[in-house]
């Protein structure tokens, strides 16, 4: 563009020495071909100027654009920063606490797998119609607790169902019918009063077995009881039945 401008202003000049000498030499062609000259060359100028001016404010606005745009982008930059730092910390957050999560459940696998083995424990304690009531449950004790894939969350359930169902029957005065094994190859029909998992009497309908029992670590251990043991237990068992009066009974009790 200064280029231009130069080449324009040499223009001028010439033919500002061409008005001149028209002047001077009274040539009154000259003077107006040189006057036309001159004419055109300040037209050309004038355009050239108008178009510097044009171009230089588009200039302009595309700096002031540029700039406009390169604010922009790094205010977004910064956002995106901030919600990078954002988003660390969170994920930092959760990994803390997915791992305080993982440390509880380790806790409470080891501690469900106690009670399971507590409740296995325990089950031999119970009447065969009772266990027999509760298999579906006892079914989903996992043998081994360390290497089952039963979700924490059932096996506990499982537990606590378990448990409340030896608590009613170790809070309470059951009467059961079982078939006892003599020992001899025979057996017998026997009806057995259970207090709680504390101790429990047998005897059969015509007196003939009768005994008294205690928990102990493979189950019930039993013993025979004699003759007047055995009236006593009957009556036990009969009172509880509602067919005799309430009165009171002499039975062994075995303390450990």
């Amino acid at each position: 563009m200064n280029h231009r401008i130069s080449r324009l202003r040499r223009t001028l000049t010439g033919a500002i020495l061409i008005a001149a000498t028209v002047h001077a030499h009274a040539d009154t062609e000259r003077a107006r071909t040189a006057y036309t000259e001159w004419s055109r060359v300040m037209t050309q100028l004038s355009q050239e100027r108008a178009e510097w001016v044009r171009e230089k404010a588009m200039i302009a606005d595309t700096l002031a654009a540029g700039r406009a745009e390169a604010q922009a982008i790094d205010q977004r930059i910064a956002e995106i920063n901030a919600t990078a730092s954002e988003t660390d910390r969170k994920r930092g957050e959760l990994t803390a606490q997915i791992d305080e999560a993982k440390a509880t459940a380790e806790i409470l696998a080891t501690r469900v797998g106690e009670f399971e083995q507590r409740v296995r424990a325990l089950l031999p304690l119970l009447p065969d119609a009772t266990r027999a009531e509760l298999q579906p449950a006892i079914q989903m004790l996992p043998t081994d607790p360390k290497a089952t894939k039963v979700p924490l969350s059932q096996r506990a359930s499982t537990v606590v169902m378990l448990l409340a169902q030896i608590d009613k029957f170790n809070s309470g005065i059951n009467l059961v019918s079982e078939i006892r094994d003599l020992g001899d190859g025979r057996t017998v029909e026997v009806k057995t009063i259970y207090f709680g998992l504390a101790t429990a009497y047998f005897a059969d309908a015509n007196l003939t077995t009768a005994g008294y029992g205690t928990p102990g670590p493979q189950g019930w251990e039993w013993k025979p009881a004699d003759t007047k043991t055995a009236e006593q237990i009957a009556l036990a068992i009969a009172m509880h039945e509602n067919a005799k009066p309430p009165a009171f009974v002499n039975l062994p009790v075995v303390i450990r």
